[in-house]
């Protein structure tokens, strides 16, 4: 995976050149489909995204870009069916869409100062009450209820209720 130091030389000039010799010569002429992922809030990456599309768009010009966002359901059906050309959404995202065989491919991952690894980016924190020491590991929590921050969220809900 290409890991680059977002900068403004990123969004000025690595990224639209990454995109143009990996989507342009493939998609010339046409209206490329962009799906954005419908981030949880306070996403440390949240100020990217429109500098991100709009990079993507002057990068793939005179084509048309088109941005949808949607949430994660949606996005999922859309792959699924072949309505996008372009993903922008979260590592975990990308990793389980790899692994459901949608085709995508990965051309860059933001990092910054807060997440320098994007290995190491997401957390989850399951809180209980201090007398329930029958709940001691997430195994502990198959059948029981648990309480999620969005439902789309994926640290905050999709890995683990994975593991259920």
């Amino acid at each position: 995976m290409l890991l680059l130091r977002v900068k403004k030389t990123f969004r000025k000039l690595v990224f639209p050149l990454i995109l143009t010799l990996a989507v342009w010569p493939v998609y010339a002429t046409e209206t490329l489909r962009l799906g954005v992922s419908s981030f949880a809030e306070h996403n440390i990456n949240k100020g990217l995204i429109d500098p991100t599309i709009e990079a993507i768009r002057k990068a793939v010009q005179p084509d048309k870009l088109e941005v949808e966002c949607l949430e994660l359901g949606r996005l999922q059906n859309s792959l699924k069916n072949g309505q996008l050309d372009l993903v922008l959404s979260s590592a975990g995202n990308y990793r389980r869409f790899l692994l459901e065989g949608y085709g995508l491919r990965d051309l860059a991952t933001m990092v910054s100062n807060q997440a320098p690894n994007p290995n190491y980016a997401e957390g989850s924190v399951f809180f209980v009450r201090s007398d329930r020491n029958d709940l001691d590991s997430i195994g502990a929590l198959k059948n029981k209820s648990v309480s999620a921050n969005y439902p789309f969220a994926f640290s905050g809900c999709k890995l683990q209720l994975e593991n259920f």
